[in-house]
């Protein structure tokens, strides 16, 4: 899931406490930050945070390429995790249970608008600015919250590959598209 999902109305010990008024904010500020930044930078802000088409076709075959890569990577991570016993998502699960079973309408808009808002800004704006690594390892670092040191690997390095992605193809749809999935598949499986 993404940092977001590991934000809750009424979390216990160790988890982010953020409401939705304030995910509302973090989310506005990610998407509004860049742009001031690339048009201060005198930019086109939608062409340097990557938003716009290549065409549906090649658009739909970068997301599900992104995509299988995210869910893989995944699956790796989690049974090197386990063969290391060291596996402890069922922290990120419980969360993602509590979001599901408590709040439907801001597990939708975690899905929807806080994923469009990561991708702007770590992959599209951070990342560019600061390096596929950097962004990778502030975007893991987000996922803390959940208390899971799998999860914060997880994120890194799928932070990581959502950054490359992006910087080779120069459109954050996919990214979007790709992360979106993958965190729907993510609720669906809990």
């Amino acid at each position: 899931m993404g940092a977001e999902s590991a934000l809750t109305l009424n979390g216990k010990q160790g988890e982010n406490k953020i409401a939705p008024i304030q995910q509302l904010l973090i989310d506005f500020t990610f998407i509004l930050f860049p742009f001031l930044v690339f048009k201060a930078e005198k930019k086109e802000p939608f062409r340097e945070l990557g938003l716009y088409s290549r065409g549906f076709k090649e658009d739909a075959f970068n997301t599900l390429k992104l995509f299988a890569a995210l869910v893989a990577i995944t699956v790796a991570i989690s049974i090197a995790a386990s063969f290391l016993n060291a596996n402890d998502l069922d922290k990120v699960y419980d969360t993602v249970n509590r979001i599901k079973n408590t709040d439907l309408p801001f597990l939708g808009y975690l899905l929807v608008a806080g994923v469009v808002a990561e991708e702007i800004f770590f992959r599209g704006f951070l990342a560019k600015k600061t390096g596929a690594v950097v962004s990778s390892i502030v975007f893991g670092a987000l996922h803390a919250s959940y208390g899971s040191a799998v999860e914060i690997i997880g994120a890194i390095v799928l932070g990581y590959v959502l950054a490359k992605a992006f910087e080779k193809n120069k459109n954050i749809f996919p990214n979007i598209a790709a992360h979106f999935l993958y965190n729907l598949t993510v609720v669906l499986m809990v």
